[in-house]
């Protein structure tokens, strides 16, 4: 957990998907979760409370064809899809029974090798909290690549003041 900083109004959140080597690019990303957890009793504020913001988090619904049609998910750059464990080129389907997760998961499919999506959150409903350093955010999910590629994914908060100035970057670990 990190403590959302003072003076932040906007969260970016961010899951960056590349290939190092081979022709698949097979950096997955699944059961993702950016909540907001007060840390005394607040009023309740714009942006939930203890629950995951992040929509698609589990990306169980339909395979992404057209990735700019992907709902909650902003496609900066590469191309995205859904497929489902026990592909040629996705984990087997125990891997995500170890994890909870559903039929399919996250990777990027571009020829590029990497994909860059971002879900952005108006945090100046929660302003409160945050200038009383009273609000964190817990970001987490499950990410890897499959056999010895050397692929790599990762989940980022980026948050913004007022001014849209950066104000601080929070990697999951």
């Amino acid at each position: 957990d990190v403590l959302v900083p003072v003076g932040a109004r906007t969260m970016e959140v961010e899951m960056f998907l590349q290939r190092q080597s081979g022709l698949d690019n097979r950096a997955f990303a699944d059961e993702l979760r950016a909540q907001l957890v007060l840390e005394t009793n607040f009023n309740p504020a714009a942006q939930p409370i203890g629950t995951s913001l992040l929509d698609r988090a589990d990306f169980e619904t339909d395979t992404v064809v057209n990735p700019a049609l992907a709902t909650g998910w902003e496609v900066i750059s590469g191309v995205w899809g859904t497929p489902l464990y026990g592909d040629a080129s996705t984990p087997d389907a125990s891997v995500s029974a170890a994890l909870g997760g559903g039929n399919q998961l996250g990777r990027c499919t571009s020829n590029t090798g990497q994909a860059i999506l971002e879900q952005t959150f108006d945090l100046r409903g929660n302003a409160a909290a945050i200038d009383a350093d009273d609000l964190s955010l817990v970001l987490e999910g499950y990410f890897g690549g499959f056999g010895n590629d050397n692929d790599r994914s990762r989940l980022i908060a980026v948050f913004f003041d007022a001014d849209n100035q950066k104000a601080f970057v929070f990697f999951d670990r």
